[in-house]
């Protein structure tokens, strides 16, 4: 018999993948520090990966996950006009990614008491959507994220600790992934409305419990890097794998698998 057809996700909220499974043509693995991180998947692949349940339990399966468009454009290049700069200028390429390429932007506050950052406008509709960023800390700790449009629509990181902030009351759910070396993935939940809103990417000095991140730079020191930007429709719940965009918005076709037997 064969069944075809889309599978539940086995392994969601995954953080690393730990292993391969190659259906044919080349095989492509990004390496760090000895560990698989990232992978490349065509019609040729398919993820195999594993997270920890409530219970501590290793639970391992195909990382099989339904269609998302990113609709952030630039999602890697907060150097690019696309995004709005806010007293701060962008120091590209001065941190690892999840690949562990240098390759996530440095937000570098001036010298004035201010928010500093950067924001980019997208037009949503009346739905759940999922915002996060790959981020580390420079010489301040925290991460901002917002959606300016909402009264408020925002949540605070540390990215020093891991943790959770202070997050506003349009803020559904706000959780924060380790992914190693420094590097956490900031994730925020909220609703939209059918109108165009500024998302905002902000470095803070502290857990501030206000829609205010602002402090002083220096207008030399990177304060924060952040890169793999991705804001999307929730769907699942949770935030999917990266999707690149350049120009345009980018989607990725939803994961399907054929059973034989």
């Amino acid at each position: 018999h064969r069944m075809i057809g889309t599978c539940p996700l086995v392994a969601k909220g995954t953080i690393e993948p730990s292993a391969h499974v190659r259906t044919g043509g080349a095989l492509n693995e990004v390496l760090h520090n000895g560990n698989s991180r990232y992978q490349r998947v065509d019609t040729d692949w398919i993820r195999v990966a594993q997270r920890k349940d409530s219970a501590g339990n290793t639970v391992a399966g195909a990382l099989l996950e339904p269609s998302a468009t990113n609709i952030l454009k630039r999602s890697s290049d907060l150097n690019n006009a696309t995004w709005s700069k806010v007293a701060a200028t962008i120091s590209a390429d001065s941190a690892e990614d999840p690949l562990g390429v240098t390759q996530s932007d440095g937000i570098i506050g001036t010298a004035v008491d201010t928010q500093h950052g950067v924001t980019q406008a997208v037009t949503l509709t009346a739905a759940d959507y999922i915002f996060s960023v790959f981020a580390s800390a420079g010489d301040q700790s925290w991460i901002y994220l917002s959606d300016q449009t909402l009264a408020n629509g925002w949540a605070y990181f540390n990215l020093t600790t891991g943790a959770v902030g202070n997050t506003g009351a349009d803020c559904i759910n706000a959780w924060i992934e380790d992914w190693g070396t420094g590097l956490y993935r900031c994730i925020m939940k909220f609703t939209g409305t059918v109108a165009s809103h500024t998302l905002a990417i902000y470095a803070s000095d502290q857990d501030d419990n206000a829609k205010d991140p602002a402090f002083t730079g220096d207008a030399a020191t990177v304060n924060i890097s952040a890169g793999r930007i991705q804001c999307e429709l929730s769907t699942t719940g949770y935030a999917t794998s990266f999707i690149f965009t350049g120009s345009a918005t980018a989607t990725r076709n939803a994961d399907t698998a054929l059973r034989y037997k």
